[in-house]
């Protein structure tokens, strides 16, 4: 079982999209996925995925702000580049998935107010749109499954300076970090929150308040 990253040099879901409304245009199948609390700044995303064959599936995944991408509890994947509501970098897999059950696990952190100045955030958010078997690995309220981690937390820094421009310092407590939970393991996993689909900014022709992706570059 192979899990890769890999550069595009198209727009994923365009082609099935020539005729559909043109409101519609450039919205991917998949919703960015979220927390109702505010003040927990790291969220864990489980989906349970069940393979009958082998099957090789590209997967397209963005996160605010940041993310690490666990597969059966290791770690295949992080970012997305640094950019801004406008630019918002989604990163793309080829996954060679072996038959049976996989857990991925995406824990997303977010800065809210706390981050450097160079950090747009929009709102903390996961998103992964898959362009096969997208009805059990598309983000959704149906496919996925939230577990806050409170063991990220930020304090300000002595300097103003150092705070304005860097950031805070950020905390972390291990005992915020539950034992398994990169491999979808534990209590407290609960529905999360749908937000608006995911939407590329190419291809847009009503742009709301979102985040507007662009494939990785880096």
């Amino acid at each position: 079982m192979k899990f890769t990253r890999t550069l595009i040099d198209y727009l994923p879901f365009s082609a099935s999209q020539e005729r559909v409304f043109w409101m519609n245009r450039g919205v991917w199948p998949a919703k960015w996925i979220g927390s109702a609390q505010k003040d927990v700044f790291a969220n864990a995303y489980c989906c349970k995925v069940p393979l009958e064959n082998s099957e090789r599936i590209r997967l397209h995944v963005a996160a605010d702000a940041i993310y690490k991408l666990y597969l059966d509890g290791e770690l295949v994947g992080d970012g997305p580049e640094q950019g801004d509501l406008q630019h918002t970098y989604f990163d793309s897999y080829d996954w060679e998935a072996d038959a049976g059950v996989h857990t991925l696990v995406a824990v997303v952190a977010s800065f809210d107010e706390n981050g450097p100045l160079s950090r747009i955030q929009f709102r903390h958010g996961w998103l992964l749109a898959a362009e096969s078997h997208g009805e059990i690995l598309d983000s959704n309220a149906g496919n996925w499954r939230l577990l806050p981690l409170p063991g990220l937390s930020w304090r300000k820094s002595v300097s103003y300076a150092v705070t304005a421009y860097i950031g805070m310092d950020s905390v972390i407590d291990a005992m915020g970090f539950p034992k398994g939970f990169e491999q979808g393991e534990g209590e407290g996993w609960t529905v999360p929150v749908e937000y608006d689909c995911g939407a590329l900014s190419a291809m847009l022709n009503e742009c709301k308040p979102q985040p507007q992706l662009i494939p990785a570059e880096l």
